[in-house]
Parts: structure tokens; C-alpha cells; sequence
């Protein structure tokens, strides 16, 4: 016959282990848990956690500096994030959205600027050609390893050339050789034409090794913007080792002296320069190592209702009565570049 309580459950006592004796678990008069949580501080105290009128555990997060963190009326907490630059802690910023911004930060330019690591600097070391000052976007980058279908080649004379060379190239396995034409008007021209963005300011940048007593290499960039050609052109004066940007339709303006580049086509330079459609001036210019004063210049600008676009010009001439060679490679148009 079976014996216990009248309804004949089963009477249990649960027994907890505190680390060196078993204790009961006491239950409430309705059977409900009865549970004590205790934690540690940092000086091996014990101390209760306490619940609110609805059982809910209050905390209070505090770092080991003893400053609490705050949270918002919504319940968010809210906290300064700082990060050790090798000296001192610098706040980690968020944008409007409350977004964490990173950036992968490089060692220092020439310019003793520190680099971001972005997806066009990424881009640029998984292949593309390393351009030389590295500020715009870039809209196009030409090595000539598909070839010259993308360009338009302008002769003088029959005799004037633009050919694919493999055995000379600032990167990749191609440049494109230049020679001009032995009569009037002794030069060649590249030619390349693309749709524009919606940019102030916009940047050229090309490379060339030098193969002859050439007379002078010119950039153009020009820019329709459907009503008025915005042109900017950098020219390198071998004769007369001068730097020049155009400045009308004939007129070319003096920049500085510069020293002659040498003429056996194994040392690629690089010239850039970087105009402003709204302003009609010349932002900055490069050869090389060193970039030379041309804020104070202005474009050659003229009306035109022409389809907006963007147009590239390289020329080359020569001196008279000989062809002369130049070889050209990796060249750069930038958009939305920084004053």
C-alpha cells in the first residue's frame, strides 16, 4: 500500500553544491524558485544582484576606471569609443548615421601625407598602373594592353606613325610608339573621346620616354559641357626646357624652367595637370618630382553646343625634316579631384 502525501506526489528536495556542501534550494509558497545571485568585484567581495518590483536584473556596466556607462531614455547605450594611435588615445568618429568609420592607413607619400587604403588604391596594386599623385577618381585608365582600338590616330603625313611597342613600357608589356612626319606639320596626335561626369574638377596624367631630339610633347584636356569646350593643355618643351599651359586659342603661357629629359627612351616621366570647369583655371600641374605654379592661369574656354564629353589629346612634334620618336604609356583621366 502506497504511503505520502494524500493526493500520494511525490515530495523532492533539490540540493545545490556551493563549491565544498550541498544546500537546499528553497521554494516559495507557491512552488516558485527561489534564486540569490551574488558576483564578484574586483577585490574578490561578494555582492547581491539586485532585481526591480518586476524581476528584472538591474545593472549597471562600469569599466575599470570606475566611470559608468551611460545609456539613452530609449534604453541604448552610449559610449565613446577610442582607439591607441601609438601615443595616445584618439576617439573612434561615427558618421551622421551613426556608422563606424575605418580607413586602412599606409605609410606616408612624398608629400609626408599618410594614405588611406581605399578600393581604387586596391584596385590600382592588383594590376592597374600606380598613377603619380593619386588624388581623383579615376574615369579612365589606358596601358594600351588591349591595344589602340579606343584611340584616334591623326598623322600629318603619311609617314608619321602610332604602333603598338613592346619593347619600351612604364607598366604592363605595351606602349604606344610615336613618330612623327618628316614634312609640315611635322607632329602625330592620339586622340581618345569618353563620356564626362559630373565633375568641377578634372586631372590628365600620361607617361613618355623620349627617343629623339623631339620639339615638344603636349597634353590637351578638354571638357564639353554642352554649351562652352573647357581646355586645358601642359606642354614640355624639349628645346627649350620650359613647361607651358595654353592659355587661348594660340597663346600658351610660361610656367618655369625645367631640365631636359634624356633621349635614349629608357626613363619614362610623367606630367600631370588638374583643371576646374567652374572656376576656368588651372588647379595643379606635375612633371615628375615636382609640381609648378599655374593657379593663376586660365583656360582656353569657348562656345560650343557640342554632346558633353571628355577628350583626351596627345601631341607630339617634331623637328623639321626628321621623324622623331617618343613612346607613350599609362595614361590617366581623373574626375572629382580636391582643390
Amino acid at each position: 500500500m502506497a504511503t505520502g502525501f494524500p493526493d500520494f506526489t511525490r515530495a523532492i528536495v533539490l540540493l545545490g553544491w556551493d563549491g565544498e556542501n550541498f544546500i537546499p534550494v528553497l521554494l516559495d509558497d507557491e512552488g516558485n524558485l527561489n534564486a540569490l545571485m551574488v558576483g564578484k568585484d574586483a577585490l574578490d567581495v561578494l555582492h547581491v544582484v539586485a532585481v526591480d518590483g518586476s524581476g528584472q536584473i538591474i545593472m549597471v556596466p562600469r569599466g575599470d576606471s570606475g566611470f559608468y556607462l551611460d545609456v539613452d531614455s530609449e534604453g541604448y547605450m552610449t559610449t565613446v569609443i577610442k582607439g591607441w594611435d601609438g601615443a595616445a588615445l584618439a576617439t573612434v568618429k561615427v558618421d551622421d548615421a551613426g556608422r563606424l568609420s575605418a580607413f586602412v592607413i599606409d605609410s606616408v607619400d612624398a608629400w609626408n601625407r599618410m594614405l588611406t587604403v581605399g578600393n581604387a588604391e586596391l584596385a590600382a596594386r592588383l594590376g592597374s598602373p600606380s598613377r603619380y599623385e593619386q588624388q581623383g577618381r579615376v574615369q579612365l585608365i589606358e596601358s594600351f594592353e588591349t591595344g589602340l582600338s579606343r584611340w584616334l590616330a591623326y598623322p600629318g603625313q603619311a609617314d608619321a606613325s602610332a604602333v603598338l611597342d613592346p619593347t619600351k613600357f612604364a607598366t604592363g608589356g605595351y606602349s604606344v610608339k610615336m613618330t612623327t612626319c618628316t614634312a609640315d606639320p611635322w607632329n602625330m596626335m592620339l586622340q581618345h573621346q569618353e563620356g564626362v561626369l559630373g565633375s568641377k574638377r578634372y586631372g590628365l596624367e600620361i607617361s613618355f620616354a623620349i627617343g629623339t631630339q623631339i620639339d615638344r610633347l603636349t597634353a590637351h584636356l578638354s571638357i564639353y559641357d554642352g554649351t562652352k569646350i573647357h581646355n586645358g593643355a601642359w606642354r614640355y618643351h624639349h628645346n627649350d626646357k620650359k613647361m607651358y599651359v595654353r592659355t587661348g586659342a594660340v597663346a600658351w603661357a610660361e610656367v618655369d624652367d625645367v631640365l631636359e629629359r634624356s633621349v635614349d627612351g629608357q626613363i619614362f616621366s610623367r606630367m600631370k595637370h588638374v583643371i576646374d570647369v567652374n572656376t576656368g583655371k588651372y588647379v595643379r600641374a606635375y612633371l615628375d618630382n615636382l609640381e609648378y605654379p599655374v593657379t593663376t592661369h586660365g583656360l582656353y574656354i569657348r562656345t560650343e553646343a557640342n554632346v558633353p564629353r571628355v577628350v583626351v589629346g596627345i601631341y607630339l612634334n617634331g623637328d623639321d625634316g626628321a621623324n622623331q620618336v617618343m613612346w607613350l604609356d599609362d595614361v590617366i583621366v581623373t574626375s572629382a579631384e580636391p582643390e
